[in-house]
């Protein structure tokens, strides 16, 4: 079992789908830029977020896009 196959049990997409429309038309900064955030930017589609900026308590990790 890797790492992040709990995401699949809770239907994350499903959930990123919800707050896609929540904030359609809004920016987006999501908060934590670590293994997880970088897992899911990578396996799921954000695309429909309006996404500005990336934001963690660790500056080295913190960016806009």
């Amino acid at each position: 079992m890797g790492e992040f196959d709990y995401l699949k049990n809770i239907d994350i997409q499903k959930k990123i789908d919800k707050y896609t429309k929540k904030y359609k038309g809004k920016k987006v900064v999501i908060y934590g830029a670590g293994k997880l955030s970088d897992y899911i930017f990578q396996n799921y589609d954000l695309s429909k977020l309006n996404i500005v900026a990336v934001a963690d308590k660790n500056q080295k990790l913190v960016y806009l896009l």
